[in-house]
């Protein structure tokens, strides 16, 4: 049987980061105002474990070792290793805030994985999802920092599952947006048409333009458009309108609000103009669609009968 020379060695064995299960070690907020510089021998110096990033608000503008520039804002993911060769500048006219978790991935055994031999998502990236992914995020922040003395065990496992469901989320996002490119976007864009979608699916009550949500993603109303457009088949202002109407729908079905109420909830101008924009998209009235939808209730589960 051949034997190896003493010089030789195994090369060590690669280990996929989801064949573990990461350990929260701290997370917190972190902000920053417009022209601070994060400079590169901090990220040399300061960094023991892994650690996610994700940006709030602001935008950052990354260096990396090559000399490339990359434009970070809102959605932006940076999963950062010990050693990461970056310098950070905060540029714009807003404060800059990013959320972030230290952790580390241990094996089966519960033994810390060696980061030299971890297969991790791509080091910078975006989500589809930015406000669900800060939400998560805000969860395991409170399960670190608030556990009640008898759950403490079971909040640190659950952080962690949460921490483990994020980072597939995240290296999920990168092979959709890898694997679908619409022709005419560039990337960034069709990520930032994603969470501008998230954000109308989160706030269907909010009244803002379509100037004033073009803003708030770093885009004119005309360039803005177009590549939601382009993303999505729709404008914002349709996906806006099927949203709110989607969520009346719910109420209507699921509570005892009554019509002008419901329009109040949504910060409709009035109950009329509600009830006007609900039968254009319905063909009904809310009070026509509410009794169509007791009614079929009814004929789908029968009354009971007394004895």
């Amino acid at each position: 049987m051949a034997t190896l020379a003493p010089c030789q060695k195994r090369k060590a064995r690669r280990v996929s980061w989801q064949d573990t299960l990461p350990v929260v070690r701290g997370a917190a907020v972190s902000s920053a105002l417009p022209g601070h510089v994060i400079p590169r021998s901090w990220f040399s110096q300061a960094f023991t474990d892994l650690d996610i990033w994700l940006v709030c608000s602001g935008r950052i503008d990354l260096h990396d070792s090559q000399g490339k520039v990359r434009v970070l804002t809102r959605g932006a993911v940076v999963l950062l290793r010990p050693g990461e060769d970056f310098e950070l500048r905060v540029v714009g006219d807003e404060p800059y805030t990013n959320a972030f978790i230290h952790f580390d991935l241990v094996d089966a055994q519960g033994r810390v994985a060696p980061i030299s031999r971890l297969t991790l998502p791509p080091t910078v990236g975006y989500v589809q999802d930015s406000y669900f992914f800060e939400a998560t995020m805000r969860r395991i922040m409170f399960l670190q920092y608030n556990p009640r003395p008898s759950e403490a065990q079971a909040s640190r496992q659950l952080a962690g599952y949460l921490l483990k469901g994020l980072l597939r989320d995240y290296d999920f996002a990168q092979k959709i947006f890898a694997e679908m490119p619409l022709a005419g976007i560039e990337k960034h864009h069709q990520q930032k048409a994603e969470a501008a979608l998230s954000w109308i699916y989160l706030h269907p009550e909010v009244r803002i333009s379509a100037a004033e949500l073009a803003k708030k993603f770093g885009y004119s109303q005309r360039h803005f458009r177009r590549i939601f457009y382009q993303t999505h088949g729709k404008t914002p202002g349709q996906i806006f309108i099927e949203v709110r109407i989607d969520r009346a729908k719910k109420l209507l079905i699921g509570s005892a609000l009554n019509v002008s109420e419901i329009a109040l909830s949504l910060n409709y101008e009035n109950v009329f103009y509600f009830s006007r924009q609900f039968h254009q998209v319905t063909g009904l009235s809310p009070m026509e669609f509410r009794r169509q939808q007791k009614s079929a209730s009814a004929d789908i589960i029968p009354p009971l009968k007394s004895r």
